[in-house]
C-alpha cells in the first residue's frame, strides 16, 4: 500500500520542466524592441518635406 504513495511525487516534477522553458522566451522579445525604433525616424522627415512643397504650388495655381 505504501508503494502507490511514491509514484505520486514524480508527476509534479514534470510540471517543473515547462516552467524552465518560460525563462528563455522572455530573452528573444528584447531583440524585437530594438528593431521598431529605427524605422519610425525616417517617415517623419519625408512627411514635412512633401507637405510644404504641395501647399506652395497649389496656392500659386489658385491665384
Amino acid at each position: 500500500m505504501s508503494a502507490p504513495s511514491i509514484p505520486v511525487p514524480p508527476p509534479p516534477g514534470s510540471q517543473f520542466a515547462p516552467m524552465q522553458a518560460y525563462i528563455p522566451l522572455p530573452v528573444p522579445p528584447p531583440a524585437i524592441q530594438m528593431m521598431p525604433p529605427p524605422p519610425p525616424p525616417p517617415p517623419p522627415q519625408r512627411a514635412p518635406s512633401p507637405l510644404p512643397e504641395e501647399l506652395a504650388p497649389k496656392r500659386q495655381e489658385a491665384r
